[in-house]
């Protein structure tokens, strides 16, 4: 298609419109000045030491017999892992078993997996139970956190 001159003229001038519309538009948005918005005070938070882990304690009361499902969140593929801090005596008034999920393909780099922790009440009297969560082969460093249940097993109802 070849363009007569007279409609070549009319596109220059079209273009030249538009790019001084756009040059007229473009200096009135650069000429607004902004108010700076006045400074906000932040409180201080104050920050834990890195040795100090992240702590959760809960009171847990349960009858002869009963029993009680703890679910734990944990990432695979970090190294860390849930564990009992200390063995359960033979003699303490609930038996306590950690399960997990074994990592596969599909949960293998950072996603959570649950753990499952299973108190059965035995017989009466308490008992701390202190979890950790930690990278097993760090014996010199801190958990990164610890769950400790307060446990108190008491007599069935009758």
């Amino acid at each position: 298609m070849k363009m007569m001159p007279k409609g070549l003229w009319m596109a220059g001038a079209l273009l030249a419109g538009l790019a001084m519309l756009l040059v007229a538009y473009f200096d009135s948005v650069s000429s607004v000045q902004e108010t700076p918005a006045p400074p906000v005070a932040v409180p201080a938070v104050p920050v834990p030491p890195a040795a100090q882990p992240q702590m959760a304690s809960t009171a847990v009361l349960l009858q002869a017999g009963q029993r009680r499902t703890v679910m734990l969140q944990n990432n695979a593929g970090t190294g860390f892992s849930w564990q009992l801090a200390e063995p359960v005596p033979e003699d303490a008034p609930v038996s306590a078993v950690l399960t997990g999920v074994e990592p596969d393909e599909s949960n293998c780099c950072g996603f959570p997996v649950p753990v499952t922790l299973v108190v059965t009440a035995l017989k009466p009297g308490k008992l701390t139970l202190r979890l950790i969560y930690s990278r097993p082969w760090e014996k010199d460093k801190a958990p990164a956190k610890v769950e400790i249940f307060e446990i108190e097993v008491r007599n069935s109802a009758s």
